[in-house]
């Protein structure tokens, strides 16, 4: 990513595109970068004048190189840094004032603003053309109508920013990160804030030591599970354990009794926490991080979470509805695993993209929509039926 800003004369289409924080009497914006930065790119998908490249298709996409997979990385930083600085010079000129016509509508266009909350990896992300679409969609039909977009996920927010180096994402109004342990909002400058109120509320009766102890060191876990230990993606976070189960080959490892087991073993020592659980297969196309190398074809881990008990995405889902006025009716959630199945244990309407986990699909209720798609394809489907 870019950092540092830059002063750009505005015209009115200008400023409506680009988001500016402020003007002086110059009649000159100050855009922050960072924000730039990811509105261009979601340009450079969208409008092959702005561009110079292909059409908004999936094989022009493909042809320009921004941030693909195929690219090496050194290439496609320099397709994207190219790319960037045609369209920083178009924008200054006045010549990408406008977007071209948009491609993907929804068949219904929402009635009310409504809030996102949708998961990252294998939800929202995994396919890049059905991401692009997505964000085509929600800057030309949602986020003009006052809809909100949260991320929901269980990376942390350094691990959330190290996807975005691969993918072009839309800066979320909220970010909910490390299964419901952090929330962050964002100032006009693109700056993370951590909500200290949200923290304070996970404090409570919550001792890490004390849940890392109970869970490595419980003979009847270490008998079960063999060696437990945590995963790197929970070692910086304080209000979060997290480690991985291999799943036998006689199948008696699933989701739910991995989450009694552990429920049970940290009841008896006397902790209580939250307990969540998410199965994780081998995909060559899955971002989910923390099974790099170790997972072949066939085979699959369970992830498990342990969380204080004010924590988890369910509960982080209703904070950030009350941060941004929304409603569980006004609120539609989107999932793949067992680690969103808080995000749909209320009255919201919820989409389950069509790769969603059995573990997902058993909590599926009439509000749901299961989504026949994969990743944002699966949640475009959804939206259009929702």
């Amino acid at each position: 990513s870019v950092g540092g800003g830059d002063l750009l004369p505005m015209t009115p289409g200008r400023r409506e595109m680009l988001g500016e924080t402020r003007d002086n009497n110059q009649g000159r914006c100050w855009t922050p970068r960072w924000r730039m930065t990811h509105t261009l790119a979601c340009v450079l998908l969208f409008c092959p004048a702005a561009s110079g490249g292909a059409g908004t298709s999936a094989e022009g996409r493909s042809k320009r190189g921004i941030l693909g997979r195929g690219a090496p990385p050194a290439e496609r930083a320099t397709s994207f840094g190219q790319s960037y600085a045609r369209l920083k010079m178009r924008v200054a000129t006045g010549c990408a004032s406008r977007l071209d016509p948009l491609t993907i509508k929804l068949r219904r266009t929402p009635k009310e603003p409504f809030m996102l909350s949708t998961d990252l990896d294998d939800t929202l992300v995994g396919d890049r053309a059905a991401l692009a679409d997505f964000n085509e969609l929600w800057l030309s039909q949602c986020q003009s109508r006052g809809c909100k977009l949260v991320y929901n996920t269980g990376r942390s927010l350094t691990d959330y920013l190290l996807l975005t180096n691969e993918f072009i994402m839309l800066v979320p109004d909220i970010f909910i990160g490390g299964c419901g342990t952090q929330v962050y909002t964002f100032d006009d400058y693109g700056h993370a804030i951590a909500d200290q109120n949200w923290i304070q509320k996970l404090k409570t009766g919550w001792n890490k030591t004390i849940v890392t102890s109970a869970v490595e060191e419980t003979p009847f876990l270490r008998k079960r599970y063999g060696s437990i230990s945590e995963k790197r993606e929970s070692r910086d976070n304080p209000y979060m354990y997290s480690c991985k189960i291999k799943i036998r080959d006689d199948n008696k490892t699933t989701v739910e009794s991995v989450m009694s087991d552990f429920r049970t073993a940290l009841r008896d020592r006397g902790v209580v926490v939250s307990v969540g659980a998410a199965s994780v297969s081998y995909s060559v196309d899955s971002t989910v991080t923390g099974v790099s190398g170790d997972l072949g074809p066939g085979e699959s881990y369970i992830f498990v979470d342990v969380l204080p008990r004010a924590a988890g995405k369910g509960k982080a889902q209703a904070y950030a509805q009350q941060l941004l006025g929304f409603s569980p009716e006004t609120t539609i959630v989107c999932g793949d695993s067992g680690n969103d199945a808080s995000m749909f244990g209320g009255t919201e309407r919820g989409i389950m993209v069509g790769n969603a986990k059995p573990e997902l699909v058993a909590v599926k209720q009439f509000h749901h929509t299961r989504a026949t798609k994969k990743y944002a394809a699966g949640v475009i489907e959804g939206l259009e039926r929702l």
